[in-house]
């Protein structure tokens, strides 16, 4: 969402056996890094997970409103979802 200035981070899977041994956050790391040094200010994450939105605020990130998110991540997403999903945002500065 280069018109916004915020990158998203999506699709983050890691191996169960990995778990606990800090690889995602690795993972997270090398997508902020990869996101500020292509200009972006701030980066964004979506779920629906307990668990993944306890991820990401260890990684740093904010809970905030789907409101604060790029409105061209919102087109076409599965309606079922939008009553469920919490966004979370982190300054890349």
């Amino acid at each position: 969402y280069p018109d916004q200035g915020m990158a998203e981070v999506a699709s983050l899977y890691t191996v169960t056996r990995f778990a606990g041994e800090g690889v995602g956050g690795h993972l997270v790391a090398f997508a902020l890094e990869r996101a500020r040094a292509a200009g972006f200010g701030r980066a964004f994450a979506c779920t629906i997970s307990d668990r993944v939105e306890a991820f990401f605020v260890r990684q740093g990130f904010t809970v905030v409103g789907p409101e604060e998110i790029p409105a061209a991540k919102w087109v076409d997403y599965p309606a079922d979802r939008q009553g469920e999903v919490r966004c979370l945002v982190r300054a890349l500065d």
